[in-house]
């Protein structure tokens, strides 16, 4: 079967299974979403080639949708990649705060050295030296 909304110039392949003598096919979220008609082939194929032998149009009444909702597989894959981008970032930022809580360390024992240190300008070359 392929569901398509009325307007489209495509339409999307669904795998259709038999039970209990029915030809059960889901109709895509994504289409139920969208505020148009839906229009459903069904197409029989056979070998390399096929033919639509039923054409059947469903009125679609848009509604809003429930506060405790319900969400299709794009919306929640979207969220698992918006979650786990996020998380991605706030490991970054630990490992930057790490570093920089070593960096830091490292700048504080190098100041205590540095502030033990006996410093002078030789007055022939200017430079500044760290000793006697």
């Amino acid at each position: 079967m392929q569901y398509g909304c009325v307007g489209n110039k495509e339409a999307i392949t669904v795998f259709s299974t038999l039970e209990d003598g029915t030809v059960v096919a889901s109709v895509p979220d994504t289409l139920l979403m969208q505020p148009r008609d839906l229009v459903c082939y069904i197409y029989l194929e056979e070998d390399n080639s096929g033919v639509t032998v039923y054409e059947i149009m469903m009125p679609i009444i848009r509604r809003i949708q429930p506060v405790a909702g319900t969400y299709t597989p794009q919306q929640i894959n979207n969220f698992n990649t918006l979650l786990n981008q996020f998380n991605a970032l706030i490991d970054e930022v630990e490992d930057m705060n790490d570093d920089s809580q070593a960096i830091n360390t490292q700048l504080q024992a190098e100041l205590e050295t540095l502030s033990t240190s006996n410093f002078y300008v030789n007055p022939t070359d200017g430079n500044l030296y760290v000793g006697s």
